[in-house]
């Protein structure tokens, strides 16, 4: 497995909705979430699951603040996934590669072994 396969296993855990502004978020009135100072009334907000659960309301651009527009979506929702995704994917990747080191060391010593076995038992035949 490469990095790129773990990175796209951790977006897959990610879902975004564009919220319309009226449903209760996790059972709490609409009407809380538009008294938020980073609310924005004319802008577009975003509702963001991790593996079904709702992980962030994001009512401003998270990369630059301000509004999110229409505009900004097809760029900035898989940006803003793959940012989100990205540090669990390195640690998983790094966990990856060191299993696989300890692999590699483990079938190294039990090369040596049956190499030392080899010449032991053939000196004494």
């Amino acid at each position: 497995m490469n990095y790129e396969d773990f990175l796209n296993e951790e977006k897959a855990k990610y879902r975004v909705e564009i919220w319309d502004k009226q449903s209760p978020v996790n059972g709490k009135p609409a009407e809380l979430f538009k008294q938020q100072p980073d609310y924005y009334e004319d802008g577009v907000v975003l509702l963001c699951y991790y593996e079904g659960q709702l992980a962030f309301f994001q009512p401003y651009h998270p990369f630059r603040g301000g509004p999110i527009t229409e505009e900004d979506l097809p760029t900035l929702i898989p940006q803003w996934i793959e940012v989100l995704a990205t540090p669990a994917a390195r640690q998983r990747y790094e966990e990856y590669l060191e299993e696989q080191r300890r692999m590699e060391e483990e079938q190294r010593v039990a090369d040596i072994e049956e190499a030392l076995a080899n010449l032991i038992l053939g000196g004494r035949l």
